[in-house]
């Protein structure tokens, strides 16, 4: 797993804006707290709930640039919400259903109703396993 302090340190070389600065370091704090284990599955509202002094949009566009910058801190996911149970789905199904609004479901190859309703996305510590 990469360091965590590593991370921080390329934050804070890379000029952002102070807000968007701290929301990424809250972030990347939460993520210090957590071992491999915990951090295979992690959704937006773990992320929003412990980070309760950020808005919504500022963790999210946080979680984005720490899923994108190198060395990678976090790995973006999507699942369907599937009969109360989870479906993971391939980077090319939510690709799918932002291009064209139609979601195919993985093992049934049935059009998924109100897909987009039932996607969620997730993070992953970088280099969990699955």
């Amino acid at each position: 797993m990469v360091e965590v302090e590593t991370v921080r340190q390329r934050l804070f070389k890379a000029g952002l804006p102070d807000a968007f600065l701290q929301a990424c370091l809250s972030v990347t704090d939460s993520l210090a707290q957590l071992d491999e284990d915990s951090g295979r599955f992690l959704t937006l509202s773990y992320f929003i709930d412990s980070r309760r002094n950020h808005d919504v949009s500022s963790v999210l566009a946080a979680l984005t640039y720490l899923s994108s910058i190198e060395p990678r801190l976090l790995s973006s996911h999507a699942y369907l919400e599937d009969n109360g149970g989870i479906q993971p789905l391939e980077d090319d199904d939510l690709v799918d259903l932002v291009k064209h609004g139609s979601l195919v479901h993985p093992v049934s190859g049935e059009v998924v109703p109100d897909a987009a309703k039932r996607v969620h996305l997730f993070y992953r510590l970088h280099g969990s396993k699955e």
